[in-house]
C-alpha cells in the first residue's frame, strides 16, 4: 500500500500535462482527415455549391428585373454588378480550401508562439513528493496508508480526467475543423448576396472558433504547468514530517488546480468564441 500512496503523490503532479508536446504537434491522423475533407469537397460539395451559385444569381437577376424597366443604363449597371458579385462568389468557392488553410495556419502559428514562451513548467523539476516521503508513508502503518490512499484517490482521478479530456478535446478539434472544411464551399456561396452574407460570415467565425479552441487548450495546459511548477517549488516537504498530516494539510493544494483545469478545458470553446466575437 505504501508504494501505491507514493505513486499517487507522484502522479498528481504532471499527469494531466505529460503529453503536451504531442498535443501541440499535429498528430498523424490529421493528414488523413485533410485528404478526406478535400475529396468530399471536390466530389460532392463543389458541384452542389455551383448549383446554389447559379440559383442565387438567377434570383438576383429576377429580383432586379423590375428596377431595369425604362432605364437601360441602370439595367446595364445592375447586371454588371450582379455578374461581378457572382464572379467573386465563384472565386471564393473555388479557393475555399485555401481560405480555411490560412485560418488553420494562423492557429498553428499562435500555438507555436505560445509553446515557445518558455513558461515555467512542472516537467522541469525532478521533485517527486511520493518518493521523498516514502519512508514516512511506510512508517504510518496500513490503516493510515489506506486513509491516505482514499484521500489522494479523488485528486488523482480529477487530474487523470483532465489529461484525458485534453486529449479528447484535441482529437475532437481536428475532426470538427475538417468536417467543417469538407462543406466549406456551400456556406461560402452565400457571400454573393447581401441577405445571406451573414450566414457565410457566421460559418467563418465558427471555423475560426474551432481553430482557436486548440490555442485556448494549449494555454490552459501551459498555465496549469506553471502553477504545478510553482506549487512543487513552494510546497513545504519535510522528510521527517508525518505523512498523514502532510497530505491532510495540503489536500486543497492537491485538489484545486486540477478542478480549475477541468473547468477551463470545458470552457475552451466558449473562450475561443468570445475571442472571435461569437
Amino acid at each position: 500500500m505504501d508504494q501505491v500512496v507514493a505513486w499517487l503523490l507522484n502522479s498528481i503532479f504532471g499527469t494531466a500535462t505529460t503529453d503536451v508536446e504531442s498535443l501541440v504537434n499535429a498528430p498523424g491522423y490529421v493528414d488523413v482527415l485533410r485528404n478526406a475533407a478535400v475529396t468530399i469537397n471536390d466530389v460532392a460539395v463543389k458541384p452542389l455549391a455551383a448549383v446554389v451559385v447559379a440559383i442565387m444569381v438567377t434570383l438576383s437577376l429576377v429580383r432586379n428585373a423590375s428596377r431595369m424597366e425604362g432605364d437601360r443604363v441602370l439595367g446595364v449597371k445592375i447586371i454588371a454588378s450582379t455578374m461581378f458579385a457572382a464572379a467573386l462568389t465563384v472565386i471564393v468557392v473555388q479557393n475555399a480550401s485555401g481560405i480555411l488553410d490560412g485560418i488553420i495556419q494562423v492557429g498553428d502559428s499562435l500555438i507555436k508562439a505560445v509553446n515557445g514562451l518558455g513558461l515555467p513548467t512542472s516537467s522541469g523539476t525532478s521533485q517527486r513528493i511520493g518518493d521523498e516521503m516514502h519512508d514516512q508513508i511506510l512508517k504510518a502503518g496500513f490503516a493510515k496508508q489506506l486513509a491516505m490512499f482514499v484521500v489522494l484517490l479523488f485528486p488523482w482521478l480529477i487530474v487523470t480526467a483532465a489529461g484525458v479530456m485534453a486529449k479528447v478535446l484535441i482529437v475532437v478539434r481536428w475532426f470538427e475543423i475538417y468536417i467543417k472544411a469538407a462543406f466549406a464551399p456551400l456556406p461560402l456561396t452565400f457571400f454573393g448576396n447581401e441577405d445571406t452574407k451573414p450566414m457565410a460570415i457566421g460559418y467563418l467565425r465558427s471555423f475560426a472558433t474551432s481553430v482557436l479552441s486548440g490555442v485556448t487548450i494549449l494555454i490552459a495546459l501551459r498555465l496549469f504547468q506553471a502553477v504545478e511548477g510553482s506549487l512543487l517549488t513552494t510546497l513545504p516537504v519535510d522528510k521527517t514530517a508525518d505523512a498523514f498530516n502532510f497530505i491532510g494539510t495540503n489536500m486543497v493544494t492537491f485538489l484545486v488546480p486540477p478542478l480549475v483545469l477541468l473547468w477551463v478545458l470545458k470552457s475552451t470553446t466558449s473562450l475561443a468564441r468570445a475571442v472571435v466575437g461569437g
